[in-house]
């Protein structure tokens, strides 16, 4: 029997790129699946997503080819929000990623994507793939709002920001008016359109692979299955493939970071960190410092410098330190306050995951 090869597409983004990168290697070396990875990169200078692609490419017998991103300035508005923009870069990958699966010696039977790049499936369709699966790297309960949505899209009336009850989600808690994903927030706009679209896409897929497992959200993986509403529009499988985490071979090196939570009581540390697209403004910047600050609690704060959501860093330290209140300095432990802020690194779920029961997010 032929080994399986299984073709994974990254959108542009860390956020998007790293999940695909972990997925693809567990495929590869549990699953023993062949596996080839298209990493649409943002396009631009992105130290950080070229430096997790050779990271993966060093320690996975995967295969990983590096896309770049067509420029989608002239597709939408001047005031495109990141995920339209995103959504329509995938788009326009389309013919990209159909010339480099003719030009593979090997033809991939299986395509994954990311919610993402749900219209990149008709390319398995075109080029005679035999299934196409729908990677989800938050959890079940993103899943079930997006494949929802277009039902609450043909039931409710205005917008759902003026509802004073919360909206009702099979499998989920009711969701506030003021919780609401900011794809939601506007009907009118584009990126809700392209939310819209994309949760009718997801069931059209063979399975949706979702990275929980069914001790952490069983009840909302059985709506997903059973649940009259929902089981309505989610007509495949979902699989709980969970969980699926990024980890650090030299986790065990002496490192003052890990030093330091060694000597703080168990969940006694804040850990502050806004994610791969978090970055402030100079000005939220110090807000957040002066309100850590004030709070007196012990903290570790993963501090991004100034950067474009799709991975380009600035490496102006000093714009950094300038913006934190006198006292406050990078990668700098502070006797006084019980903090520690260090520069974004690729180490952050490191921290995390070393002496876990010290910290609380």
């Amino acid at each position: 029997m032929d080994q399986p090869h299984a073709l994974l597409v990254a959108s542009p983004g860390l956020g998007h790129l790293i999940p695909i990168l972990e997925l693809g290697n567990r495929l590869s070396s549990v699953l023993n699946i062949h596996v080839t990875i298209l990493a649409v990169t943002s396009g631009s200078s992105s130290p950080t997503e070229t430096e997790a692609i050779h990271a993966a490419a060093a320690r996975t017998i995967c295969q990983i080819t590096e896309i770049p991103s067509v420029d989608v300035d002239n597709l939408v508005e001047p005031d495109a929000t990141i995920f339209t923009k995103m959504v329509v870069k995938m788009r326009a990958m389309k013919p990209a990623v159909r010339d480099a699966v003719k030009l593979m010696k090997r033809k991939p039977t299986v395509m994954i994507v990311d919610f993402l790049g749900t219209e990149l499936m008709s390319v398995a369709d075109d080029v005679g793939m035999t299934a196409k699966y729908v990677y989800v790297p938050t959890h079940a309960w993103f899943l079930a709002v997006m494949v929802y949505l277009p039902v609450l899209d043909t039931v409710v009336e205005g917008e759902y920001v003026d509802i004073k009850e919360p909206l009702k989600i099979p499998g989920c808690k009711p969701v506030g008016p003021k919780e609401l994903m900011e794809t939601m927030l506007d009907r009118s706009g584009q990126q809700y359109k392209e939310c819209v679209r994309a949760g009718l896409e997801v069931p059209m897929s063979d399975g949706v692979l979702v990275n929980t497992w069914e001790e952490l959200q069983g009840n909302t993986l059985a709506a997903l299955r059973e649940d009259e509403e929902l089981s309505r529009v989610m007509k495949v499988p979902v699989y709980p493939i969970g969980p699926i985490v990024r980890t650090n071979q030299h986790v065990d090196k002496p490192n003052s970071i890990f030093e330091w939570l060694d000597e703080q009581r168990e969940r006694s540390v804040v850990f502050v960190c806004l994610g791969s697209g978090g970055t402030l403004t100079f000005e939220q910047t110090v807000e957040l410092a002066l309100g850590l600050e004030l709070s007196g609690q012990r903290f570790v704060w993963v501090l991004r410098r100034p950067a474009s959501y799709l991975g380009a860093i600035s490496s102006d330290d000093e714009q950094v330190s300038a913006s934190l209140p006198e006292g406050l300095a990078p990668n700098e432990l502070g006797v006084k306050t019980g903090h520690l802020i260090i520069l974004y690194s690729n180490g952050q779920n490191d921290v995390i995951l070393y002496r876990d029961s010290r910290i609380t997010s």
